[in-house]
């Protein structure tokens, strides 16, 4: 058995996939050398007996999923390995070191993992599950999920947009908050370098994102979320500018810490007695405030980088809702 060649992630880390019989062992390290050599010594040990691969009927579900998650690891978002490792850590613990063949009543174990988490969460929890099972040619049931309900994400208004933006001035969220109203997502407004930044022309150049991994360490991205997240956005904020020419040497337009953004906005936000939008709410409300400006969906989706119009026509269709009760009252006064 050859040793595989060794790939680099997009963390960094060096990755080597060695299969053993049915059983998959993934080695990750820090170097090329470390983790050549961990396979080496894996293959030893296998050849010597030392070491048993997994007979295919015994192989748990933690296993499968492990296999799963490891084949794609160097293709997946390194988000979306950290989601996948989320999910073998805290969901379905009561099944998850049981032969994954053998576990036949997967309605009853989803009916009570239910009661411990959201129903999105048990959706993308028996997603994976489902598919590492299905990879690993075992037959998936059909099973029935909690419904999940939409919650509205809260964002602000024109006339709130306004308020905000006095309260924000010179707190430490200010910048990151600015970008975000201009339609960024919080991976794009990490992401955001220097060279991304063309104050000669007025533009932000979205190229690329920051995002945590699996080990809670951020990663940097060459990629957007979707292909039209690659744009580029006119500065409109005039602060922002003001904030932009001040360049502080780093690399990245942003260097705080990303877990603190939220916590800072809403902070700002409760003070100045508004909703707590965190900054995603605040690229919604960039989007509430392109309907208020009479700019149409098509142009707000393109600065914006939605490829879903769903999103558009959730917020446009409520701050629409919102005028018409607006329109129904200044008839009522009239009549009053």
């Amino acid at each position: 058995m050859k040793i595989p060649k060794a790939r680099k992630l997009p963390s960094g880390s060096w990755f080597v996939r060695l299969r053993l019989g049915w059983e998959d062992i993934c080695i990750t390290e820090s170097s090329e050398k470390k983790a050549i050599d961990q396979a080496r010594l894996i293959k030893a040990e296998y050849k010597a007996g030392v070491r048993q691969a997994h007979d295919k009927e015994t192989r748990t579900v933690r296993q499968v999923c492990e296999a799963y998650l490891n084949s794609r690891r160097a293709v997946l978002s390194p988000s979306t390995v950290r989601g996948y490792s989320t999910i073998l850590r805290a969901r379905f613990q009561a099944v998850m070191e049981r032969p994954a063949s053998q576990v036949k009543d997967w309605q009853k174990v989803i009916s009570a993992e239910s009661q411990n988490c959201s129903a999105k969460t048990i959706k993308n929890a028996w997603g994976f599950v489902s598919a590492a099972l299905k990879d690993a040619g075992i037959p998936v049931p059909s099973v029935r999920l909690p419904q999940v309900v939409s919650e509205e994400r809260p964002w602000l208004d024109f006339d709130q947009i306004r308020v905000f933006l006095e309260a924000v001035k010179k707190e430490p969220c200010e910048l990151p908050a600015l970008l975000a109203l201009h339609g960024l997502r919080r991976s794009e407004v990490y992401g955001l370098t220097w060279k991304d930044v063309d104050l000669k022309n007025g533009l932000l150049r979205v190229r690329g994102s920051l995002v945590i991994d699996e080990n809670f360490h951020p990663v940097a991205k060459p990629t957007n979320k979707t292909a039209s997240s690659r744009r580029d956005v006119p500065i409109m904020i005039p602060r922002l500018t003001e904030l932009l020419k001040v360049g502080n040497g780093a690399t990245r337009v942003c260097t705080d810490a990303m877990n603190s953004v939220n916590k800072r906005i809403n902070t700002v936000c409760r003070k100045a007695g508004l909703p707590e939008v965190g900054i995603h709410g605040l690229r919604h409300s960039f989007a509430s405030l392109a309907y208020h400006v009479g700019v149409g969906e098509l142009e707000t989706m393109r600065l914006g980088g939605w490829s879903d119009p769903n999103t558009m026509r959730r917020i446009y269709r409520h701050l629409s809702e919102k005028d018409k009760d607006a329109a129904a009252q200044k008839i009522a006064a009239f009549f009053g």
